[in-house]
Parts: C-alpha cells; structure tokens; sequence
C-alpha cells in the first residue's frame, strides 16, 4: 500500500549516491561496496542496460538532467519504505532508484527541497508516523537507516504534513490527538501548538501566496484557519455534513480552498465568506481520499476515491466540471501531487506497492487548459 506520494526536484538531488562514500558516512570496508555495486546493477538493468566488466558502473548511477525522481512510502505487511524512482518520460518506464527500510509506519509524507541542517543536502522527506511521531529522512542517503530528525510532541498517529513554501523550515503536522503543530526543522523545535477541539485532524495545508495562513480540516466536517505569525487559531471557519479528508489551496488565489470529502463531494470555499461554499461537485459515490491542483493549468485538479476512481476537474467562476477520467491500475487511491517542473505529469499511489505515473499532458482537454493559459 501506497500511503503518500510527492515529486523531488532534480536540482536538489545527489547526481549519484555514491557520496554518501564521500562524505564517509558509510565505507567499503564496513560493507557498503556490495550494496553499490547491487544498487549499480539493479539501475542498469532497469535502464535496459549490461554492465560488463572494466566498464564504467557510475554511469547507471548517475542521475541524468532529463530523469524525473518521485519519493513514495510504502507499507506491505509489517514492513515501511521510503521509495525513490526515477521515472523516464519518453520510454514510460519508472523503476527503483533505492529505498530506505523505515523503523516506523509511514501514515502521510511531504518532500522538501530546501537545506534544512548543515552539512546535509536538500533532498529532504518528512513522514508522519502512526507511532505519533514526524521523521525527517536525507533521500540521498542510500544507506540511511535512522531519520536525521525526529520531532516528538504529538500523542496520536501524525495524519496530515504541509512544508511551508519558501525557504522557512517550517512544517505543520496535524495528528488523531486534535492538534495542530507548526515545527522549526532546522533548529528541531515546536514552534506553536493549535487545538482541533473535538476535531481530529484530517487535512493541514499551507497557503501557496500567503506563507503564514494554514488550512486545518478535521473528521467532524470542521474547518480553521490558523495565523502561525501570531501563532493563533481562528474560530470555526467552515461546517459541512461530511468528514474532511483532503484540502488544497488554489496556487493563484489566496482565498480559494478545495475540500474533498468522506460522502464523495468536492467543496469550494472562500475563506473571506464562509456561510456557503462557492460551488461543489459531486465528484465520486466513494470517499475522495485525495486532491492534486495543477501549477500549469489554472483551475484544473483531480480527485481520487477509494473506491480507485481518478477524475480531471476544471473550475470555472462559481462552478466545476468534470472534463476527464484518467486511466490507471490502482485498486484505491490514497494520494497524489502534481510535478511543478514537469508539465502534466501526476502521481498517484494507493492500495498496490507501486505508485502510478499520470501524463496528462497527453490528454486533449488538459493541452487546451494549458493552450488557453499561454494566450
């Protein structure tokens, strides 16, 4: 099972994990020369490559400009796994880089491209655990066995993560325990405690124009605002019939927020006017687990269901269409994020031990959203 799934920028990734050697954190002598030398071949032959002996292994390592690196946790009986897989575009075809064995089960995760801790680099993956706590794990560490933080505090399985955009450090974890908290990574601190009341929190989703407004849903249909300059909670925002159980803001307005929730609906609020939502969507008879908005298309998003079911959404003044369905072979899906570098591209992850790769660009109806924004 597939529990989060999110896109590493390339600029921020390693060229090749063979600098963990470098940086001497692991030695031949000490038995890392034969997991590189599996690592190297097992890439290679996901390349479709022979290695043969004398030639240069490095070059099957190494990560190449066009490659596009996905980070995905994963649960299969009583093992996690943080998976990194380089997907290449034009064959299709996404394997394994390496994978990280976790001590703990991975619940919800988020990716960060901004150096964090000294000496560490900027392929950073936050996941919040079901033994209540968030770990921070160094992907280019193909050796990695223990997080390079671990931040303690929440008394309940860590349900929900959000990076603050920018180059804050900041996340927000929301957890069973109804609580909100907004962490300082780089100094390891809690920097503001919120409580969800009787809310459970579901869904915590930093504002993408205005760095210091969160979003936080819970499981009885309750939606806050959290100001984490003043370190403040705001009254109930947002009261629906249905359990919360995703929340994206629009990247080009800083008001509008989607919802997707438990009864198959998704809402739209304006979280200036807060009596009704703006325009909804019955957009599945299942739970909708997930929601990807798209960098490039404006108004465009999917949803996605238990039940498996990926849908394509364009948003127009006070309405939603649906204007696809994208194909794939998940059994559920519990997941998704759109790339922003990466045009089209989405990933989704559910109830099967690989995530699924989405190129929408190949779509006709998402080509035109991105046709009509270039005008």
């Amino acid at each position: 099972m597939i529990t989060s799934v999110d896109f590493i920028s390339i600029s921020c990734a390693e060229k090749t994990p063979q600098y963990c050697r470098e940086r001497g954190e692991v030695s031949e002598e000490e038995g890392g020369g034969d997991v590189f030398d599996k690592l190297t071949e097992r890439i290679a032959e996901s390349r479709g490559n022979v290695l043969h002996e004398g030639e240069d292994e490095d070059e099957d390592l190494l990560l190449r400009d066009d490659d596009v690196l996905v980070a995905a946790t994963r649960v299969v009986d009583d093992l996690s796994y943080i998976d990194v897989y380089v997907y290449e575009r034009e064959e299709k075809n996404m394997f394994v880089h390496h994978d990280v064995m976790l001590p703990s089960v991975p619940v919800c995760g988020a990716w960060s491209g901004v150096e964090l801790l000294k000496q560490r680099g900027r392929n950073n993956f936050a996941i919040g655990t079901l033994e209540h706590t968030v770990e921070l794990w160094d992907l280019d560490n193909v050796y990695a066995a223990d997080p390079v933080v671990e931040l303690r505090g929440h008394l309940g399985p860590v349900t929900a993560l959000s990076w603050c955009p920018g180059s804050s450090g900041r996340l927000a974890s929301g957890s069973e325990d109804r609580t909100v908290r907004v962490w300082d990574v780089s100094c390891e601190k809690e920097l503001c405690v919120f409580s969800g009341k009787k809310r459970k929190i579901t869904a915590v989703e930093w504002s993408a124009l205005d760095k210091n407004t969160l979003f936080c849903g819970g499981k009885h249909g309750e939606g806050f605002l959290v100001d984490a300059r003043e370190c403040l909670a705001g009254k109930r925002m947002i009261k629906t019939n249905a359990e919360i159980e995703a929340a994206k803001w629009f990247p080009d307005d800083e008001f509008l927020v989607l919802l997707g929730m438990s009864d198959g609906e998704v809402l739209c609020f304006d979280t200036r006017k807060t009596s009704e939502a703006v325009f909804s969507k019955k957009a599945s008879m299942e739970s909708i687990t997930t929601l990807a908005v798209s960098k490039d298309a404006a108004g465009v998003f999917i949803a996605g269901d238990v039940g498996g079911g990926v849908s394509m959404f364009h948003t127009g003044p006070r309405r939603m269409k649906c204007i696809g369905h994208a194909s794939h072979g998940l059994e559920s899906v519990f997941c998704s994020e759109f790339s922003s570098e990466d045009s089209g591209l989405c990933l989704v992850g559910g109830g099967t031990e690989k995530p699924e790769m989405l190129d929408l660009s190949e779509e006709k109806r998402y080509k035109k959203r991105i046709t009509e924004e270039s005008r």
